[in-house]
């Protein structure tokens, strides 16, 4: 099956899905999609859905000091949402902006307490994907704190090694708390070295 949905669950709960709640998890997504540029959630709104990105990317934004900066890019065929807003309620802290031309599956609050309530694959499910960006947000905090520049950037281009060819220079600096200068002067040496 080539739906990046159907990998996605099937990757993270064993292959082959159990084919009822395969049913309920595709039938509770809706499809959307979104031009390049197009803020999918600002800072203050309340987000109300975790979405499957099908294709495209968008980068997750915070204000510091007046100013939006990028914290983290989401590829095609993992979610993004604020999740912390989702399971508040609260207003977001974060903005989620296109940076290409998307198509993704939304799933809304309420869908998700229907699907948990409709299979125990679906709670574990959901558990798993928790878990793993719990994990994510553990080591990018380390790694901010810990590792130099250059570590980060080795990080996250073994992460997420189209970043370089999809999303501007100055994004990818954000992302990793330094200048574009700096983020320069880092590929450039490693440019020489290869």
């Amino acid at each position: 099956m080539t739906d990046p949905l159907y990998t996605f669950a099937a990757q993270l709960l064993g292959n082959p899905l159990d084919e009822h709640f395969w049913k309920i998890l595709r039938a509770s997504h809706t499809v959307a999609a979104a031009r390049k540029g197009d803020i999918l959630l600002r800072e203050g709104e309340i987000c109300g859905s975790v979405n499957f990105l099908t294709s495209g990317i968008v980068r997750m934004m915070t204000t510091q000091q007046g100013e939006l900066h990028t914290f983290a890019f989401i590829e095609e065929g993992f979610y993004f949402t604020d999740y912390v807003s989702v399971l508040t309620g609260k207003p977001s802290h974060t903005c989620i902006e296109a940076l290409e031309d998307i198509e993704y599956l939304r799933l809304d609050v309420d869908a998700i307490r229907n699907l948990y309530a409709s299979s125990p694959h679906a709670e574990r499910y959901g558990r798993l994907i928790a878990e793993y960006l719990f994990i994510e947000l553990n080591e990018s905090v380390y790694s901010l704190r810990n590792n130099d520049a250059e570590q980060r950037y080795d990080d996250l281009m073994q992460k997420q090694p189209r970043l370089a060819n999809r999303v501007p220079q100055y994004m990818i600096a954000q992302a990793l708390n330094i200048t574009p200068e700096h983020l320069s002067r880092i590929r450039r040496k490693k440019a020489t070295k290869s």
